[in-house]
């Protein structure tokens, strides 16, 4: 496994302790499911650094050993299908919980709603979300948050689960 979507949330709202805390989530899942032999990183955008440059080169397989793609274009080119997009445990999220937080345009790169760089759960600030059950490509990039609050993100169509 070399890819999946967090089973709980990241952390509190869009509140993830940053990128640092955001990847500590990613490599604790991970160990719990027996895949904590590598360094795992949160597919997340902030300031200055973009998601596709923090995540390797490839292949990327999820949870089935189902190859989700075979590099980085391969990754922002590909629709990625529902029954692939699973977490840790090989099940895909709730269709209600559908938004993970990305902070990315659909090309891997930075956007600017990003929940203060994922330092915040405010109401008043936004992150860019990607749905996990897209058939369009959207898989990282299909709208804003209401907000960074919890229950923002609850009420978006989510609870801040991030792709690792």
């Amino acid at each position: 496994m070399t890819f999946f979507v967090s089973s709980t949330p990241g952390g509190n709202g869009g509140n993830l302790g940053g990128l640092a805390g955001a990847d500590a989530k990613c490599q604790a899942l991970a160990t719990a499911a027996g895949a904590g032999g590598k360094t795992w990183h949160a597919y997340l955008s902030v300031a200055g650094t973009n998601a596709k440059d923090r995540i390797g080169t490839g292949p990327w397989y999820n949870q089935k050993l189902k190859m989700i793609a075979a590099n980085v274009a391969g990754l922002h080119t590909t629709n990625l299908l529902a029954a692939d997009v699973v977490d840790e445990k090989g099940t895909a999220p709730p269709g209600n919980m559908h938004d993970i937080l990305t902070g990315t345009a659909a090309d891997g790169t930075a956007v600017t709603d990003t929940c203060t760089n994922w330092t915040s759960n405010a109401g008043n600030v936004n992150g860019i979300l990607g749905h996990s059950d897209s058939s369009t490509g959207r898989w990282n990039n299909a709208h804003a948050s209401r907000g960074c609050s919890a229950a923002n993100l609850v009420g978006t169509g989510g609870n801040g689960r991030i792709y690792c």
